[in-house]
């Protein structure tokens, strides 16, 4: 199994970045992309292998605060939604934030 885990970062309109890389055993380094309010997609040139890997945040969201996040993963593609009372919105992405990636052989 092959395992990417970083906790990254995202402000405003800018690309989420890896903050802390914790682990990378992938063979490369994935992409990440704002494609707009709250959606964001994290890309990997191959890295993904298709139905082969899961992906999480692991960092909880704020229920109290009505935030909720949604990971989605389709092909080689994984796609985080993030929203604030049923809204989507890139002011509840904190920055301790983490994604795991895990590829099964």
């Amino acid at each position: 199994m092959k395992t990417y885990v970083a906790t990254i970062t995202q402000a405003g309109t800018g690309n989420p970045a890896p903050f802390v890389v914790h682990r990378n055993t992938l063979g490369g380094s994935p992409i990440f992309t704002r494609i707009g309010p709250g959606q964001y997609e994290i890309t990997g040139a191959g890295l993904f292998p298709t139905s082969k890997f899961v992906a999480w945040l692991g960092c909880p969201v704020d229920d109290n605060n009505g935030w909720v996040n949604q990971v989605n993963v389709n092909g080689d593609l994984v796609t985080i939604l993030t929203y604030i009372n049923s809204t989507l919105s890139d002011d509840c992405f904190p920055s301790e934030q983490s994604i795991h990636i895990q590829v099964y052989d």
